[in-house]
């Protein structure tokens, strides 16, 4: 709901309304990415890797890379969107030299 997004907001300095945009998608299981969205609103590690693959990131260490900083801390079942969010936040937050291993 709304309060989801507004504390995301807060925490990731993303736009409520991109966020509630973004959650429409998620839950509707929206082409062309969210469609790796899984039954009970899961994203798994499969998932995250086909999608982060779909926007340009091909490279296996690099994409590896991406999906390790997504998905940091999320249970072996796969992300849920809050995880996602702030996942992706992380990412933004992050220089490409602390992603990437070497």
């Amino acid at each position: 709901g709304d309060g989801v997004a507004s504390e995301l907001s807060e925490q990731t300095g993303f736009p409520a309304s991109l966020i509630t945009k973004l959650w429409e998608m998620w839950r509707n299981r929206a082409p062309p990415h969210f469609t790796h969205v899984v039954h009970g609103g899961v994203l798994p590690r499969a998932g995250l890797t086909a999608i982060v693959r779909e926007l340009g990131v091909t490279h296996a260490l690099l994409l590896e890379s991406v999906v390790r900083v997504v998905a940091e801390g999320a249970p072996e079942g796969g992300l849920d969107f809050a995880h996602f969010i702030r996942g992706y936040a992380q990412l933004q937050s992050r220089t490409l030299q602390q992603a990437l291993p070497f």
